[in-house]
């Protein structure tokens, strides 16, 4: 079964061949498990899912409705060339369908269900997806959004191509430091950051119902940065290897998100910038090069909040400590610029998030000027 791949057999109501085909397609795998939930959004849309599945897939019928009703049949077969062959191997009189005729979409039933219905009221009130898309984008940003043009552009794009647009969204990993003979040593935590506050994830949950309520499909990658460790201080790590504290860090924050929605994905950044490692690397040098030495304002403020972080954490004040903030500080500058090129690539919009927001943006926009920000989250 293909993850987030689902084949659409209607989007008309619950009949007519394709329909029923997939019926048949589901009744072939044997015993049917039928599932059924019922709610209502914060949009006052009452949405209903059925989930009928075998060992062969699922079909999936979805309908909401507010000012007006839809109507969506879904199919997720568990094997898509099985799927693929009963098609072409059913007769006229069985109700033979030609695969090519059926369209597939990347994203869940509802939100598909639901971006139909927006997309049908917004044409009703006579206001398009893109104007609501971006009155959203401009209206709940607290600084103006970086490349606003390119961020519409992208999204005008989703809706041409049918797919989801895509945001990410960093958060930092717990670090902490212990002293040892004289020097920082430093560890992984497990303690929540700042997005996960009860103020961040109430304002989260109503940036995702207000984009929900314009008919562009969207998702948001929750990016983990778990190279900063590495990347920034792995001269002085309490052990080579933090990647069970990573991976436990990686499953408490996926719980945490997923009970704000599903929408939300927690994802370690690591795995997002492999394919781009020669890329990343050469770029990394690059600033870090520029940065050495330093006496831009910016590199100042940097080493004496994390020396004044250090030494409240017993790390006694030494030029040495001096030496190993201003590195430290150094490669951070690099690792944000390096960022900024992958994420470009990858996504169609990063969120900031964090508490110095216009500061960060501007770090990781160095090497890519084009990168479309939105700031929706004070500092």
């Amino acid at each position: 079964m293909t993850p987030d791949k689902y084949y659409v057999l209607s989007e008309t109501g619950f009949g007519g061949p394709k329909f029923r085909m997939g019926e048949r397609y589901i009744q072939k795998g044997g015993n049917v498990n039928v599932g059924q939930s019922n709610y209502q959004d914060g949009n006052d849309i009452y949405v209903n899912l059925t989930t009928r599945e075998s060992r062969t897939g699922k079909l999936l019928t979805v309908s909401a409705r507010s000012t007006e009703k839809v109507n969506v049949a879904l199919i997720q077969p568990a094997d898509e060339e099985d799927f693929i062959n009963f098609l072409e191997t059913r007769s006229s009189q069985s109700g033979k369908v030609n695969p090519a005729e059926i369209p597939f979409v990347d994203i869940d039933p509802v939100t598909y269900c639901l971006s139909i219905l927006a997309k049908i009221v917004a044409a009703e009130s006579g206001e398009s997806s893109l104007s609501a898309f971006q009155q959203i984008i401009v209206r709940e940003s607290v600084f103006p959004a970086q490349n606003l043009d390119k961020i519409i552009a992208k999204a005008q794009t989703c809706l041409t191509e049918n797919r989801s647009f895509k945001f990410a969204c960093f958060v930092c990993l717990n670090t902490k430091c212990i002293a040892r003979a004289g020097k920082p040593v430093f560890y992984l935590g497990q303690d929540e950051k700042r997005l996960t506050t009860p103020k961040l994830m109430r304002r989260t949950q109503k940036l995702i119902s207000l984009l929900e309520a314009t008919s562009i499909p969207f998702s948001i990658d929750i990016l983990i940065a778990d190279t900063d460790i590495y990347d920034v201080n792995g001269d002085w790590l309490a052990t080579p290897d933090q990647t069970p504290n990573i991976e436990a860090y990686q499953q408490k924050l996926s719980l945490i998100f997923s009970g704000i929605s599903p929408k939300l994905k927690c994802k370690l950044w690591s795995a997002v910038q492999a394919p781009y490692g020669p890329q990343y690397k050469s770029d990394f040098n690059a600033v870090y090069s520029q940065f050495i030495g330093s006496t831009e304002e910016q590199v100042v403020v940097n080493i004496l909040k994390r020396k004044s972080s250090l030494v409240s954490q017993g790390v006694p004040d030494s030029e040495e400590l001096q030496d190993i903030c201003r590195i430290t500080a150094e490669r951070n500058f690099a690792l944000y610029a390096a960022q900024g090129p992958i994420i470009n690539s990858e996504y169609d919009c990063l969120i900031m998030a964090d508490p110095e927001p216009l500061r960060l943006g501007a770090k990781q926009s160095l090497l890519a000027p084009n990168l479309p920000i939105w700031y929706p989250y004070s500092g």
